[in-house]
């Protein structure tokens, strides 16, 4: 309840009359904010799968650099609520700083609207960028100025799914589809390209290495390009 408790201190003091009636202050931050939250959580799952088109089955985690507009409102989320709850111990705050506790409720008035929008727009480009270093694909296409318009008239009205079913399907496989690796990466899988191979790969690479160079040495010897066997007859014997 400890958030429900800073809604109520950093809600101003303002009242509503409507159709005649006036609706008292803590009506908003406390019976709306809780009836919102939890009708949002209930309603989540039928909201996403109308935004994304995806109603199928699943069974596996998304990776949150995956899901950059999902991990983005979560973290928006959370700071949200996190500032609510600091809000209820404005006092204990004012009087530990020898501050103002008008000021105090003042600075999370306006925390409260600024934070969340700035750690979602942080966290949308951390996935983006992680995403991207990593060459995973982005297993849904939807962008933040997509989801008005999505929720009012579905996914099915702005673009086909079939691109999201293919990412998505490319995702499960461990096989990116029209993902890229940026150039730094590239470079760095060709640099360690050779130093990654286990020590077992490369005996056996030596080993067929050295047979053939051994088979190319009897075969011109045979045909007297070289004036002495360039091997021992049992390593040629070994060679058949």
């Amino acid at each position: 309840m400890g958030w429900l408790d800073g809604a109520l201190r950093i809600m101003p003091g303002w009242e509503t009359r409507l159709f005649g009636y006036e609706i008292p202050n803590p009506f908003f931050p406390g019976a709306g904010l809780g009836g919102l939250t939890f009708g949002l959580l209930y309603a989540w799952p039928f909201l996403e799968a109308r935004v994304t088109g995806d109603r199928g089955e699943h069974h596996l985690l998304d990776r949150p650099r995956q899901r950059p507009v999902r991990t983005a409102i979560g973290v928006a989320t959370l700071t949200f609520y996190t500032i609510c709850f600091l809000g209820g111990a404005s006092d204990v705050i004012s009087s530990t700083l020898h501050l103002s506790v008008n000021r105090v409720l003042i600075t999370f008035r306006v925390a409260i609207l600024v934070v969340p929008i700035v750690a979602a727009w942080v966290t949308y480009r951390l996935c983006r960028e992680l995403s991207a270093r990593d060459g995973l694909p982005i297993t849904s296409g939807v962008r933040f100025r997509d989801i008005p318009g999505r929720l009012r008239r579905g996914r099915a009205a702005t673009q086909s799914t079939r691109d999201d079913r293919l990412v998505a399907a490319a995702a499960l496989s461990n096989k990116p589809h029209d993902a890229k690796p940026s150039t730094a990466t590239r470079a760095r899988h060709r640099a360690t390209r050779g130093s990654t191979r286990s020590a077992s790969a490369r005996h056996r690479y030596r080993r067929r290495r050295a047979t053939h160079s051994r088979r190319g040495d009897r075969a011109a010897w045979r045909r007297g390009s070289l004036p002495h066997s360039p091997v021992p007859p049992s390593a040629l014997r070994s060679c058949k």
